[in-house]
């Protein structure tokens, strides 16, 4: 990439300090808000939820481009509200009984086939897709990008979210694997043997990144670590603990780690070394990405909590207490979102998804917890017999779509000036994108492909 090329384009995601943090929920919002419309028109054209090329249509525009009009207009209130008078418009139409053959599927197995939680899994992805490319146009707004050093952003959400989807599912197994030391070894084995692949992920999209002079954002993990690193070392820490201590509760392992690191960077010299220490060897050059590990690895034991109390519902029968998990997730998403306000207003401990602190990791929670709480709620009123197409296939292959949209992004990037792109055509090439990654998606589906990356 032409050097000037890139300097512009770092420039134009650096330096932001976000926005507010009901404006972040409400993006999210939009997604509960159109899985609704989507449950609502599924029951009234039953053939919609077939796998066909028009199914995909279907749930990509109900699904993704109500998103994707909110973050371009920066219009959410007005999406949400369009939104809603969809569901009235469609909910008034007559119920049509969907197809004999159709069953509806027992939610009662793994964490990762219940329906809202497939749901959570590939709304994340949908917004995660949008936004890796959506944020280098300038139709992107920047409030939205992630944040410099303090702050609350659509992007820096996402990336919490990730890693707390993750946690969710690996639950139960996480817990099944440390009723002694004998099995958390075992299980360490194979978490290192699952990581290598995503390490290597990491180690190639570095070089790659290196080797095409591609635009790089330093101060989000350092020089050489990326996402993909932190992904693959989380579970490989987490199994490593269990060792030391099998039986420990994850959501108290969770909270010491948090607290340890609450204390260092308070205590000790700790912060101004993330954000203001020289890069001169290889610790200081990756910071950000070292410290950053315990706020991740706090979120992924706390989401891991959830699912194995998710999980002791479903063995008693999911469908039967699922007001009781909306309420509860609901109340604690609540209690979260008070909690990062006092540690800002009170304790003057400010979001930073740099350091990932415990305001940060707090923020997150509060805001993963609504959205499974909200897609809960969402199955309660409209029933869970139906799951998107889209969704199901995403939710299959999470990784392998993560990494599509990555190297498509990367070659969008390579291929034109995105930040001389006018925002309707910025929006359009979006929305191909999109439709595009889904599609391929879809179609490893449909012929029953599921990569283990």
């Amino acid at each position: 990439m032409d050097e000037a090329k890139r300097k512009a384009k770092e420039a134009h995601v650096s330096g932001h300090d976000g926005t507010t943090l009901l404006e972040c929920q409400l993006l999210l919002v939009v997604t509960m808000v159109s899985y609704a419309l989507w449950k609502c028109a599924a029951s009234r054209f039953p053939s919609m939820v077939a796998p066909t090329k028009s199914a995909v249509i279907f749930d990509f525009a109900i699904l993704c481009v109500p998103f994707l009009v909110a973050v371009a207009t920066t219009r959410i209130a007005h999406t949400i509200g369009v939104l809603l008078l969809l569901i009235a418009a469609v909910a008034a139409l007559p119920r049509r009984k969907p197809p004999k053959s159709r069953k509806t599927p027992n939610p009662t197995g793994s964490t990762s086939h219940w329906p809202f939680l497939v749901t959570v899994r590939a709304t994340l992805q949908v917004v995660t897709a949008c936004i890796i490319l959506m944020v280098d146009f300038k139709v992107f707004p920047s409030r939205f990008a992630k944040t410099e050093t303090y702050g609350t952003s659509l992007m820096d959400l996402g990336v919490g979210m990730f890693v707390f989807t993750g946690g969710i599912v690996a639950g139960p197994r996480i817990k099944t694997s440390s009723v002694d030391r004998r099995a958390a070894v075992a299980n360490l084995g194979k978490s290192i043997r699952a990581s290598v692949v995503v390490l290597a992920l990491g180690i190639v999209r570095m070089v790659l990144t290196k080797s095409v002079n591609y635009q790089e954002h330093i101060s989000e993990y350092g020089v050489h670590w990326n996402f993909f690193v932190t992904l693959g070392l989380i579970p490989v820490l987490i199994s490593a603990a269990q060792v030391v201590a099998p039986q420990i509760n994850l959501a108290l392992l969770g909270g010491i780690i948090m607290l340890a690191y609450t204390v260092a960077l308070r205590m000790t010299s700790l912060e101004s070394f993330i954000l203001y220490a020289p890069r001169t060897g290889i610790v200081s050059m990756n910071r950000e990405g070292i410290c950053s590990l315990f706020g991740y690895l706090t979120i992924y034991l706390v989401a891991a909590a959830i699912g194995v109390r998710l999980h002791s519902y479903a063995q008693r029968g999911l469908q039967k207490h699922l007001p009781t998990v909306i309420v509860r997730l609901s109340l604690l998403s609540v209690l979260l979102y008070g909690l990062t306000v006092g540690l800002q207003d009170v304790f003057s401990i400010q979001v930073s998804r740099r350091m990932a602190n415990v305001s940060y990791a707090t923020w997150v929670l509060a805001g993963c917890t609504a959205q499974v709480a909200g897609s809960a709620a969402v199955d309660f009123l409209f029933g869970s017999e139906h799951v998107p197409i889209l969704y199901k296939a995403v939710n299959r292959n999470q990784l392998a779509v993560f990494l599509l949209a990555n190297v498509i992004t990367g070659l969008i990037n390579m291929s034109i000036d995105t930040l001389t792109v006018p925002d309707v055509p910025a929006t359009l090439i979006v929305g191909c994108y999109m439709l595009f990654v889904g599609s391929v998606a879809v179609l490893l589906d449909k012929m029953n492909v599921t990569l283990k990356l």
